[in-house]
């Protein structure tokens, strides 16, 4: 396409549409090396913006395109993964920040930065989803309503935490899930529902019995 628009021909002109079309089905491929390519397509369009904003207005990446190439990395399993996608998260935040509305890093970029590090099996990236969910926490009280946490968000980081083994896990899960059902109680909407799903990860429930905090198990009981 832009061999075709550069001999002249204006009506094949690639834009964000056409390259978030291609990253998206590099995400949906499943095949190795998907998430390079569509993270390496995404790097170029933004080249080809800062080459030209004016002649290539049309290329700037938006959310969704950078949140499909993150989801990429997240489901890739490359060993490397949660760190190309947390760079992209960076990446995202620091270009929302130097003007460009369009490319705010919301919910679900986090939800999938998130859910890379809790299948990386790194040592530490528990600790680190549950960080990220913290941040994420704390931005949506503080008014950014798009960073709101979700029953898929709150998830990933009990799963992560209850797989871990990593010292003061299964407190840290416990709070994790007691923020869920306490925001669900103060009138949350579905969205953060706890489920048997949340009592059920891994080795959560084992865990929690070795805490006094066994009271919560009656707070979720009151939810339904």
């Amino acid at each position: 396409m832009h061999k075709l628009h550069e001999m002249g021909d204006k009506d094949v002109k690639p834009s964000v549409v056409t390259y978030g079309a291609v990253i998206d089905s590099y995400a949906k491929s499943g095949e190795k090396g998907s998430a390079s390519h569509a993270d390496t397509l995404l790097a170029h369009m933004i080249q080809l913006h800062q080459s030209d904003p004016v002649e290539h207005a049309d290329m700037l990446p938006n959310t969704y395109v950078f949140n499909t190439v993150i989801n990429c990395w997240a489901k890739s399993k490359e060993h490397d993964a949660a760190s190309k996608a947390e760079e992209m998260l960076v990446a995202m935040s620091r270009l929302h920040a130097s003007g460009i509305p369009n490319l705010k890093p919301d919910a679900f970029t986090y939800t999938a930065v998130i859910d890379a590090w809790a299948k990386s099996g790194y040592r530490g990236a528990a600790s680190r989803a549950d960080q990220l969910l913290d941040k994420m926490e704390a931005k949506y009280l503080a008014g950014d309503l798009d960073l709101k946490p979700n029953t898929f968000t709150y998830n990933a980081v009990i799963n992560a935490l209850a797989k871990s083994g990593e010292v003061g896990a299964a407190a840290r899960a416990e709070r994790v899930l007691q923020n869920m059902v306490n925001r669900y109680r103060s009138g949350g909407s579905d969205d953060v529902k706890p489920t048997t799903i949340n009592f059920n990860v891994g080795n959560l429930s084992e865990c929690l019995l070795c805490f006094s905090g066994c009271d919560l198990y009656l707070s979720y009981s009151l939810i339904f």
